[in-house]
């Protein structure tokens, strides 16, 4: 067939632009923590076991967490001293390192190891492991030797269950305190600090639980237990009263109970807000949609003909004008950078070649490529004067091929490789398609083909669409916290309809004018015949000139490389010679030779273009209460997280 090879070069044009357009995405990997169960037995020697259990969800790849715990406490002079660490998951627990073996362990990361480091404020544990796609659970245990602070006439228990410096989020918290000496008919008292949804719970005499939802990165959740004195033999030492410490906690509650009271008379004037500016929304988008209907709703198109088809283009306007006239927007896809290339080969200031030999190592093939006409003068529209200037920021250079030297070529692999080159490349690529997107619009508009009042008042949407924006990113924050109202919830369904709608308004906001519907209804027509004519095989194109038009504004509508390179041809001899010089044909002058040349163009460019292709963070037993917001000055805490 005679222009199949055409196929290739087409296909080459468009994945090197296509490349342009799509950045590479790589695979995230991310991790949560869904549920934290921790349990401390206070001992009547002051000391405290604890074990810390932990469920890890892990998605991706995961060969270490690690965890920190505070060595200082703001409350008491005496630092923590932690001993007898211990990881271990549900059927194993893991081998500790010795000192000269954590260096070689970060880096090799042996599974089923950790190692402890006692730091100058903290005490560091680190673990190894293998996780991918899949969840995990830790229990770090370790032995607080002096947890319990003997004060003038109480003893205290300040620890920090959560501290403040994890990571990420935790979920569903859940903490036993046990106190294994009988407290007979002595009582408990206990306070909890944190998030103010925790509750803390003293449902036994030796018991005291905490239980929290959520708790966020940066917040803690700190336990504060006073027991009789006489139950420790031991513990260190501290300078309080009973009274002094209790009017501490008032304090706590007190400042808590002013904040809800601020944030009640707040969240009532957010309420009403959140009532109000919906209401609003609705007011600004009935108002928006009458003026949408009245200006910028578009009409049919017109039917151009009884069958719907024209045989010729309609016009000479440049291609990327044609699919942001189709689209009516501002668009551009690779077919219009493609098809303006064709554009600069049709005027001869391009000419398409292939190598004269197959190059390679393993797998040897044809390459292709373009060089620069200088002695042929054209006068460029805007478009193709910013796409052959693109070209020329690529580089025309000389290149070899076997024992010729080609002056001014550029291979179709650098149009394609060039904005991964380096950073200035890629930030020049997308500022070029930027600007050519916007050309091609105005050319429209100034010949008349958008309505200009339709244009203006589009520039209004982008201001309101930012704002509802903003309020309805706040009506979903709300949801994540548990904050939305019945008002909130009427609010967000009606910020969401709003938003949508005025996106669908603005995406739609501009309007063809009579002109421009012509022209849009114009070219589906020709589309319509070009899809139809390499079918029919009827009446064979006998121009160059008509069969280089048939092709860019085929490419540039979106007609199928196939369909384009099967279009029926019957040059006459001129136009031969002319079509083996610039669309990468070889030497010969017959026609038969120029279509095995074209097919062998087409096989020759698949390796490229599957290579462009695939370029391209309580008191007492029985009793309960909720968290206050003060306190910090207990000991443990710190945070940890995974990777």
């Amino acid at each position: 067939m005679l222009n199949k090879g055409i196929t290739r070069p087409l296909w080459s044009l468009l994945l090197a632009s296509l490349f342009l357009f799509c950045p590479a995405s790589a695979k995230a990997k991310s991790y949560s923590i869904t549920r934290v169960d921790i349990q401390a037995s206070v001992n009547s020697d002051g000391s405290m076991t604890v074990e810390e259990k932990r469920l890890f969800d892990f998605s991706g790849d995961f060969t270490f967490a690690f965890q920190e715990i505070n060595k200082t406490a703001s409350e008491r002079e005496e630092a923590y001293f932690l001993t007898d660490f211990k990881i271990c998951e549900p059927m194993n627990c893991y081998r500790r390192l010795e000192e000269d073996q954590k260096s070689q362990a970060d880096s090799d990361r042996p599974p089923n190891t950790f190692y402890v480091e006692n730091r100058e404020k903290t005490y560091f544990i680190k673990w190894f492991y293998r996780a991918e796609d899949q969840e995990k659970e830790f229990l770090l245990s370790y032995q607080v030797e002096n947890a319990a602070t003997l004060h003038q006439d109480t003893a205290e228990l300040y620890w920090q269950l959560i501290g403040d410096n994890w990571e990420i989020p935790q979920a569903n918290i859940n903490a036993q305190i046990i106190f294994s000496t009988s407290l007979d008919n002595q009582t408990l008292t206990a306070w909890g600090h944190g998030p103010l949804a925790g509750v803390v719970a003293i449902p036994k005499n030796n018991l005291v639980t905490y239980q929290v939802d959520y708790v966020r990165p940066g917040t803690f959740v700190e336990t504060r237990i006073l027991a009789p004195k006489e139950i420790f033999n031991q513990g260190a030492k501290g300078n309080k009263t009973e009274a002094e410490i209790r009017q501490e906690e008032e304090s706590f509650i007190n400042q808590t109970i002013r904040k809800q009271k601020a944030s009640s008379a707040l969240n009532s004037l957010i309420d009403i807000l959140t009532g109000l500016i919906p209401i609003a929304g609705l007011i600004i988008f009935i108002k928006k949609a009458i003026v949408f209907w009245r200006y910028q709703k578009d009409q049919k198109l017109p039917q151009i003909s009884s069958s719907d088809r024209l045989w010729e283009a309609p016009s000479n306007i440049a291609p990327a004008q044609i699919e942001s006239l189709l689209a009516k927007n501002k668009v551009l896809t690779p077919k219009s950078f493609t098809a303006t290339i064709l554009c600069l080969i049709h005027k001869r200031l391009l000419r398409l070649e292939r190598s004269s030999q197959k190059h390679g190592f393993f797998k040897k093939d044809y390459f292709y490529f373009l060089v620069g006409e200088t002695k042929n003068k054209q006068e460029l529209d805007p478009l193709q004067e910013q796409v052959f200037n693109y070209l020329n920021r690529i580089g025309f250079t000389t290149i070899k091929d076997g024992h010729r030297l080609i002056d001014k070529a550029l291979k179709l692999t650098e149009i394609a490789n060039w904005p991964k080159k380096n950073h200035t490349a890629a930030s020049y690529s997308y500022q070029f398609f930027k600007r050519l997107k916007e050309t091609a619009f105005i050319q429209n508009l100034n010949q008349g083909f958008f309505d200009k009042k339709a244009h203006e008042i589009k520039k209004n949407y982008k201001p309101i669409i930012a704002v509802v924006i903003l309020f309805f990113l706040q009506a979903l924050l709300n949801i994540f916290n548990n904050q939305l109202t019945k008002t909130g919830v009427f609010g967000f369904i009606v910020l969401m309809f709003v938003l949508l709608a005025m996106i669908i308004m603005e995406n739609r906001g501009e309007k063809l004018t009579g002109q421009g519907r012509q022209e849009a209804a114009s070219w589906l027509a020709f589309k319509k015949h070009l899809e139809e004519y390499g079918q029919t095989k009827h009446d064979p194109i006998d121009s160059l000139v008509i069969w280089e038009k048939y092709l860019i504004y085929g490419t540039a509508l979106g007609v199928s490389i196939k369909t384009l390179s099967q279009l029926p041809v019957n040059f006459p001899k001129e136009d031969r010679s002319l079509a083996h010089v610039y669309w990468g044909a070889t030497t010969g002058s017959n026609l038969s030779q120029f279509s095995h040349s074209f097919a062998s163009l087409g096989s020759a460019l698949n390796s490229f273009s599957t290579q462009a292709a695939s370029g391209f963070g309580a008191s007492g037993t029985g009793s309960s209460g909720g968290f206050s917001g003060g306190g910090g000055g207990g000991g443990g805490g710190g945070g940890g997280g995974a990777g």
